[in-house]
């Protein structure tokens, strides 16, 4: 049974996020959405079990049986969908990279959308950094070993910071269905089609926006998810 640390955030993460993202990124580029750093190592600022949580996000609902022989060639396996539902796991045996969570996620899924809302409604509000912080290190102390305690434990602060008006505002956004499209070796195409139209046309690297479309709050989500898109060509 391991023992839950809680480490005061580090750009270490940050950087090795990138550099997994970037691993990935080479085989899975053409078969997926995007590979996205979410869970606490992903807020600068909040302290963290030092474990990155990633979500490769499947272009369609549909695409579980392409990605999955993509990474069990590179050395993980299936583990499922542990119970919930939309989202499955890949553990690995020894990696030269950080330890990680890897899940493969339908692109509206809930359990994907509520790892959106948790990391955007924390970043927009430094408050909710110290508070969530607060109860981990709590947690950690008081449930040494047991990592379900630890994990309901953390359930009322994470519900509050996802029903936050940034939060909601991640669900709804990222809720759209996306198409990305390569139209050649450093050009991408992502728009975002529902309620909440929009496009933009922007170089892999170094990253630029070439032409972008929508309503400020749209042009501002599509952005904000080239830019991460975009960490896998650095």
């Amino acid at each position: 049974m391991k023992k839950i640390v809680v480490l005061e955030s580090s750009p270490v993460w940050q950087r090795e996020f990138q550099r997994l993202c970037v691993h990935l990124t080479s085989f899975l580029q053409d078969d997926c959405l995007a590979i996205r750093h979410v869970g606490s190592t992903a807020v600068p600022g909040l302290a963290a079990k030092p474990v990155l949580d990633i979500d490769i996000v499947m272009s369609t609902a549909h695409d579980l049986d392409k990605v999955r022989p993509i990474l069990e060639k590179r050395g993980y396996y299936f583990r499922g969908d542990l119970g919930i539902k939309g989202r499955y796991a890949f553990g690995y045996g020894s990696s030269s990279f950080m330890r990680h969570h890897l899940y493969v996620v339908k692109p509206q899924a809930g359990s994907y959308l509520d790892h959106l809302a948790l990391r955007e409604g924390l970043k927009a509000d430094p408050s909710a950094i110290e508070r969530y912080a607060i109860v981990k290190r709590a947690l950690a102390k008081q449930f040494i070993f047991d990592i379900d305690a630890y994990i309901e434990g953390k359930s009322e602060v994470i519900q509050a910071i996802m029903s936050s008006s940034a939060g909601r505002k991640a669900q709804m956004l990222n809720g759209q269905v996306h198409k990305k499209t390569c139209l050649n070796d450093n050009l991408i195409l992502l728009e975002t089609n529902g309620d909440f139209l929009g496009e933009i046309l922007f170089t892999k690297h170094p990253f630029e926006i070439v032409k972008i479309k929508g309503c400020d709050e749209v042009k501002e989500h599509l952005i904000s998810f080239a830019k991460e898109i975009s960490l896998g060509y650095q």
